[in-house]
């Protein structure tokens, strides 16, 4: 789960619109930090943890990184040290490696191709967290979540303590290949207080999720108040309350 680990990340906020379009507001991208992928090697394990698997028998990628942080010496070589750490890093994801790391003795297996993570926060346009909704990723002229491409996810999870958070981790490749939208559905639908349908139309999101990194998406929803909630009146007559939506937002 490079994607999880990598400091690298991006953050965008979107509002909706009176049509339901979700439209781009905000963005901002993380300092750039060091950040490397060493073949052959996990995150915990004897044999290919990324610290457990160190010897004195061996060269050892894990070693060999950490000797070059400490090589830094001024902003300039750090630059440098984050741009090698990438390059490596492509290499390592393309299989690049493998003879070198073999004829050191060491036993490497192919890793996995690059995936983004994406992490979606809902609130209204009041600032309050919105839990019950439908999240779908759509493809194609029809934005239809069934022509998404086979495999396109590998993993969901939704925040235990805030629901209303979600987590998927997308095979890069797949969505870099295919125009990819999204539709979200929040609940209430009807009544005084409701929310309309949000939508993306499918496009190429290649240039905004990148390879082993997330971003944090938060999608501010416009929360209709029906004018049946509250309305000034000429007559000071009272008058039944009733709780009928008039179809009218105000």
């Amino acid at each position: 789960r490079v994607a999880a680990a990598n400091l690298n990340y991006d953050f965008v906020r979107l509002h909706q619109q009176p049509d339901g379009d979700l439209k781009l507001v905000d963005s901002k991208r993380s300092v750039t930090t060091a950040m490397a992928i060493l073949p052959g090697l996990s995150h915990t394990g004897s044999a290919t943890g990324i610290m457990q698997s160190v010897s004195l028998d061996n060269a050892h990628p894990t070693v060999d990184a950490i000797l070059s942080c400490l090589a830094v010496q001024n902003e300039a070589e750090y630059a440098e040290l984050c741009s090698s750490f990438s390059r490596n890093s492509e290499r390592v994801q393309n299989s690049e490696l493998v003879d070198r790391w073999r004829s050191m003795g060491r036993d490497y297996t192919a890793p996995n191709p690059p995936h983004s993570m994406i992490c979606f926060r809902v609130v209204d346009d009041q600032g309050w967290l919105v839990e019950d909704y439908d999240l779908a990723f759509t493809a194609g002229e029809d934005a239809s979540p069934d022509l998404l491409p086979q495999g396109v996810f590998r993993d969901r999870q939704r925040n235990s303590r805030h629901p209303g958070r979600l987590t998927y981790y997308l095979d890069h490749e797949k969505i870099e290949a295919t125009p990819i939208g999204l539709e979200i559905n929040a609940r209430p639908v009807e009544g005084l207080v409701r929310y309309r349908k949000a939508t993306i139309r499918p496009q190429h999101m290649g240039p905004i999720l990148k390879p082993n990194e997330a971003i944090l998406v938060e999608i501010v929803l416009q929360r209709l108040i029906d004018r049946n909630c509250f309305q000034l009146i000429e007559r000071r007559l009272p008058e039944p309350i009733s709780g009928s939506p008039s179809g009218i937002s105000c």
